[in-house]
């Protein structure tokens, strides 16, 4: 929407295509235009919000916090499809798994 949100955008997406496992995963990028704080971003994944941010002024730092960005994203990622698969789903009882 933003002259800033296109701008992570398009750094974020840079360094997502260049991840080893970006092609495994789908996640979606929000962003709301604030008056208050600026744009505000956020990163989905299987629809939970795994990063949050918002974007500060300066569009010479929106590169720098798109980079640290995707690293967070791939870290909880990870995280989530390791929980996912060795936690027992609560909706299953002992007798479905």
């Amino acid at each position: 929407m933003t002259v800033l949100g296109k701008d992570f955008y398009r750094y974020f997406a840079t360094y997502w295509r260049h991840s080893d496992h970006s092609a495994r995963y789908s996640i979606s990028i929000h962003e709301r235009p604030t008056a208050r704080f600026g744009s505000e971003i956020w990163v989905l994944y299987r629809q939970q919000r795994i990063f949050h941010t918002f974007l500060p002024p300066a569009r010479a730092a929106t590169r720098e916090l798109s980079e640290l960005a995707v690293e967070q994203v791939q870290e909880r990622i990870a995280q989530r499809e390791l929980e996912r698969f060795t936690a027992p789903d609560p909706d299953l009882g002992l007798e479905e798994l």
